[in-house]
């Protein structure tokens, strides 16, 4: 019986979450790299871009925060959040375990909107080939209100490993 209620809690928390946050993509890169970051042996870093998206069709966003799972194989650096967002006035930080934090210091707003749109993009090293998921925990979003909106954290699957 609290089998069977737990999961249709669950399933409608999902469907009539508010708000949806998740990782669009996950891409290695390798060009543009800096000269600088090569090493005496000419081995070239390698990291990833993960882009985060937001789905916000009934509520404008003051902030959010989330801690990503694993937090072991996967390290964002702050220093490498850019885009989104965070280019449109929103400080975006990440702590060392994988806290993500945003909100803006001029009290803009991520405006609601029926499609997802970029939330931030982030390089992060990433140990690809023991991970099968990232999802989040904790996950928070505000209203300007200063109130806590329903919200979903869509996981991340790793498909087509090489």
């Amino acid at each position: 019986m609290k089998k069977t209620l737990f999961v249709l809690l669950a399933i409608s928390s999902f469907i009539f979450s508010q708000v949806e946050v998740g990782i669009r993509s996950i891409n290695k890169v390798s060009e543009n790299i800096d000269v600088k970051d090569v090493d005496a042996f000419g081995n070239v870093p390698e990291y990833y871009q993960i882009e985060f998206y937001i789905s916000n069709p009934n509520n404008d966003v003051a902030g959010f925060q989330f801690t990503l799972i694993p937090n072991e194989g996967l390290n964002i650096n702050q220093t490498d959040i850019y885009g989104g967002y965070k280019d449109k006035g929103f400080e975006v930080y990440s702590g060392k375990n994988g806290t993500i934090l945003g909100f803006s210091l001029k009290g803009d707003v991520i405006p609601k909107s029926n499609d997802p749109h970029i939330l931030f993009i982030a390089k992060a090293d990433i140990d690809y080939d023991s991970l099968s998921e990232i999802h989040a925990s904790n996950l928070v979003i505000a209203s300007k209100q200063g109130e806590t909106v329903s919200a979903t954290f869509m996981p991340f699957q790793f498909s087509n490993k090489k």
